[in-house]
């Protein structure tokens, strides 16, 4: 069977550590013809092959473990994954009917995840029953044991890129203190990722875990539509909404037309200021998206992404929020 259109395949890098190093991705998919074209997207750079004999390969400058997110479309169809790239050449194989089951080999990080994911997504499939949800006691317990399975994972797996950065993810859902997060860490002595072991602990103690009723933190930031910095005792006695996104976010781009809506409905309100946040570190990005959204709002920023004081300041875990 043939399938004709054009594939693309999204490769975003989160996360960049340690030297560079360039590695090969090679995508076998059944069920392609000849001359489909695959568009590759890593580091803000775009890449595209042609599958020939249902086959293409990349060339990809990496760091030594460097997280990405894999997308595929054809059509009406979609497919996405996480996808772990370290020392080690990848092969990506499978049927395009069945992009769920596609296989990634070559990388031990992956399948060092692939393993965790096998212990807590039964259990988080379960959180999200509808039986679950409407008891709050059982919820809670099912969120016990999720916390438990992946303390045991840290604990069982010292030398883990994965273990690493768990406790941080455990701290930005909540899940933990910071004190518990950064005890973990510490304890890694011999993880062989202590830049990154380090640097986690860093972001932990810069982070600030805002409840309702807290003061809001204050911020000096610079305003790259209105060309102007920005500041929160500007607004006094103002209701202030802010918006967290960046260019590579898909859902914080597909939310733009609510946000620029928004904007428009309170441009006379004298009592409400809209700002949006961007975490983007890549101002070439950030400048385009402006452009081809038409965004005319505040766009403040300081390029330094999930590092920005406001981000940590804020404690912002996830976007868009």
């Amino acid at each position: 069977m043939q399938m004709l259109g054009t594939l693309h395949i999204f490769l975003i890098s989160l996360l960049g550590l340690y030297s560079e190093k360039e590695v090969t991705i090679t995508i076998n998919l059944k069920d392609v013809s000849n001359g489909v074209t695959i568009y590759l997207s890593a580091n803000n750079r775009l890449d595209s092959g042609v599958i020939i004999n249902g086959s293409v390969k990349f060339k990809v400058i990496k760091t030594s473990v460097t997280p990405i997110s894999v997308q595929i479309f054809n059509n009406a169809m979609r497919f996405r994954s996480g996808l772990f790239l370290d020392n080690s050449d990848v092969v990506i194989t499978g049927s395009i009917l069945k992009p769920k089951d596609l296989q990634f080999t070559g990388s031990k990080t992956q399948e060092e995840t692939l393993y965790y994911m096998s212990i807590v997504d039964p259990l988080r499939t379960e959180l999200r029953s509808l039986k679950i949800k409407s008891d709050k006691r059982l919820a809670d317990s099912v969120k016990a044991i999720i916390l438990n399975k992946e303390l045991e994972f840290i604990n069982n797996h010292q030398n883990s890129f994965v273990s690493v950065n768990l406790p941080f993810i455990l701290f930005q859902n909540r899940a933990i203190p910071s004190t518990t997060a950064i005890k973990l860490l510490k304890n890694m002595q011999d993880n062989p990722y202590s830049d990154e072991r380090n640097k986690l602990i860093d972001l932990i103690k810069r982070t600030v875990v805002l409840k309702n009723g807290d003061v809001a933190p204050a911020f000096s930031v610079y305003d790259i539509v209105n060309r102007q910095m920005v500041t929160l005792d500007k607004f006094k006695n103002k209701t202030l909404v802010v918006n967290f996104w960046a260019s590579w976010c898909g859902p914080c781009i597909g939310e733009m037309p609510v946000l620029k809506e928004f904007a428009r409905s309170i441009k006379d309100n004298q009592e409400i200021v809209f700002l949006s946040v961007s975490i983007d570190d890549d101002k070439s990005s950030l400048e385009q998206a402006i452009v081809k959204n038409g965004i005319s709002f505040p766009v403040l920023t300081d390029y330094k992404g999930m590092s920005s004081d406001i981000v940590l300041n804020y404690g912002v875990s996830a976007i868009p929020e």
